[in-house]
């Protein structure tokens, strides 16, 4: 899980050329990794051997989400909005199409749980659950990360450079 955290961060830093939001796209990431080992224990008591690879899945999948998010306010943060606007926009246009990949993808996890063979049904359960958990992380947590810290910062809109 900490290799496939590091190898996310180090492309997203590169593409994005924004090592700041490094952290704070970090943050997300291990919030719906520790929700989801939490929900685990409480669900199934314990942890095994595959069905903690969901973690690794999580980041992978989780730092989809994010891009779609940050790369569509960057782009309004570019075009001159303000913050409270860009964020509007941004999950305006792209909100409701990262709420329905997460729940295509979730459920289709979730229907591992249908098979006998216990370990990869925990393991699609524990990652339809993980994606679950990354809507309010993606919706909630990661703009309130970035708009602290723009207000801490004093992010200027002409440093900013969208993907696309």
């Amino acid at each position: 899980m900490l290799s496939s955290l590091d190898g996310v961060l180090a492309l997203f830093g590169l593409v994005f050329e924004r090592f700041g939001g490094l952290l704070y796209i970090g943050i997300h990431l291990l919030s719906v990794v520790t929700w989801t080992i939490g929900s685990g224990w409480i669900l199934f008591g314990q942890l095994n051997i595959i069905s903690a690879a969901f973690a690794a899945v999580l980041v992978d999948l989780g730092i989809d989400y994010a891009i779609h998010i940050y790369n569509r306010y960057i782009g309004e943060r570019a075009n001159g909005h303000s913050l409270e606007d860009a964020f509007a926009v941004a999950l305006e246009n792209t909100g409701w199409g990262v709420i329905i990949g997460m729940v295509t993808t979730a459920i289709a996890f979730m229907a591992l749980g249908a098979t006998r063979f216990s370990q990869l049904a925990e393991f699609g359960m524990l990652a339809g659950i993980g994606i679950f958990l990354s809507a309010p992380v993606m919706l909630f947590v990661l703009p309130s990360l970035l708009a602290w810290r723009y207000r801490e910062s004093g992010e200027r809109n002409a440093t900013l450079k969208p993907l696309g």
